[in-house]
């Protein structure tokens, strides 16, 4: 059996660094990431060839442990022979020591070779990083806080907060993204009137993602309430106050993202990540494009009917939907017209409108939906 030379190990790409861009950063961790568990089959070859170099020397120690013996068995009958013969075993153990010994370099020289195998294997782990790859439960790897090597982790976790707390951030994250939407503003309400009512505008979106060694360990999570929906009645009326519609709160997280509340303005300003606007004569607008919450529903003015009508608020695929709103005729001084309220993270309420003309009409608008905050960690 014959010695197998040295397996070569493949040298690792560059590793990322944590003062490069998040797109740089990202581009290099992916194939590095990928040297990582490619390096298995790498390794396992390498300690294949230790194994077979190991083998190898092992069996040439037999072989001189067997020369030897027959060496010795050789020196002793030259003993009991005749002084030719005699010299003759002399001559024979003077060429088996030399083969001894040549052997015995060989198997010193596998034992060097087995010896350089092992530490290369540990010079391209300890150079990849590479932990321990028993008992880790599926966790994923990930670059080291320190960039030098892998470690694994567990699975990316997101905190859903819908209520104003102090989030603690965990002490293996490396990554945080943040995101929500402010509170809903409240809707507007009219009666016995015939002018229009505007919905509430829907709660604005935002994102951020920030390196965990910028986040310090706690940090105030803020939820935006919704506004409080208008109510329009007569000072007489017994059962109902008059009540002046308010904005949507901002969500906000510490002092890296703000998610700004609906506003109360009826021609509240668009951007890529606005909530939706309360129409003030039909269905409320969406969430742009599918960010921020629904505008609430608004009412047409007009001598309007005294049947019951409906206007929707308006959708938001990732945010809360736009309240109803409502039109009708309602002279019961305890039964007001109702709309609805915006939904969760964002919506606006809908607007209210009683068309009797009664000193006891009342009009309620729907509450804005109270924001959200959402935060991932890897």
């Amino acid at each position: 059996m014959a010695i197998e030379p040295p397996v070569v190990i493949p040298p690792a790409p560059p590793a990322p660094d944590r003062s490069q861009p998040p797109e740089v950063f990202a581009a290099l961790a992916d194939p590095f990431v990928d040297y990582q568990f490619d390096l298995g089959p790498h390794l396992n070859a390498l300690a294949a060839n230790v194994n077979n170099n190991a083998l190898a020397a092992y069996q040439i120690s037999l072989d001189v442990d067997s020369i030897r013996d027959a060496t010795q068995a050789i020196a002793d009958e030259a003993l009991r022979a005749s002084r030719r013969e005699t010299q003759r075993a002399t001559w024979a153990a003077d060429d088996a020591e030399d083969f001894a010994a040549g052997a015995t370099q060989q198997a010193q020289l596998a034992a060097a070779a087995a010896a350089g195998a092992q530490a290369s294997a540990a010079a391209a782990g300890a150079a990849a990083g590479l932990p321990a790859f028993a008992g880790k439960g599926g966790f994923p790897a990930r670059v080291r806080a320190d960039e030098q090597g892998l470690e694994y982790v567990p699975a990316a976790s997101l905190t859903v907060i819908t209520t104003s707390q102090t989030w603690t951030k965990p002490a293996w994250a490396s990554w945080i993204e943040v995101e929500g939407e402010g509170g809903g503003a409240g809707g507007g309400a009219v009666r016995a009137t015939s002018t229009t009512a505007g919905g509430g505008n829907g709660g604005r979106y935002n994102r951020v993602l920030l390196r965990a060694s910028d986040v310090p360990a706690t940090v105030n999570a803020v939820v935006g309430a919704g506004g409080l929906g208008q109510i329009a009645a007569f000072s007489s009326n017994p059962n109902f106050t008059s009540r002046s519609r308010t904005a949507g709160g901002d969500s906000t997280f510490g002092s890296f993202l703000t998610c700004p509340g609906g506003a109360l303005t009826s021609l509240y300003a668009h951007t890529a990540y606005d909530g939706g606007l309360g129409d003030l004569g039909s269905g409320g607008g969406p969430g742009s494009p599918t960010k921020g919450g629904g505008g609430g529903g608004g009412c047409p003015g007009g001598s309007g009917s005294t049947s019951h009508s409906t206007y929707p608020g308006g959708p938001s695929i990732d945010g809360g939907n736009g309240g109803t709103a409502r039109v009708a005729a309602s002279a019961a001084s305890d039964v007001p017209v109702t709309a609805n309220d915006g939904a969760p993270r964002g919506g606006g309420g809908g607007a209210a409108r009683n068309t009797e003309t009664s000193n006891s009409a009342v009009a309620i608008a729907g509450n804005g939906g109270r924001g959200e905050i959402r935060i991932k960690c890897w």
